[in-house]
């Protein structure tokens, strides 16, 4: 059997990626709604920078979920090894 920790890191990890990206799914609606910009120049530029940090966030939150289920994808890897190599091992 795996150490105890080590599979409470693992399903800490996931838990915290599907948490996070739940919200974060949730939360792209409204941060990808741009108010509309009035006539002046500044509400232009202010509803296109708003616009475009909004779809920043999301690209930069999407990469780094990615890699931190990837962390928990290898923790789990690690366990199952744990786990072969402890069961090959006849002390």
């Amino acid at each position: 059997m795996a150490p105890i920790q080590l599979l409470s890191g693992t399903n800490e990890v996931m838990a915290n990626v599907a948490t996070t990206s739940g919200l974060v799914t949730g939360a792209a609606g409204t941060l990808g709604a741009v108010l509309p910009a009035g006539a002046d120049e500044v509400s232009l530029l202010a509803s296109t920078g708003s616009a475009a940090h909004a779809a920043n966030y999301l690209a930069v939150a999407l990469a780094d979920h990615a890699e931190v289920a990837q962390y928990g994808v290898s923790l789990s890897a690690v366990a199952s090894t744990y786990v072969m190599a402890d069961n090959t091992v006849q002390f």
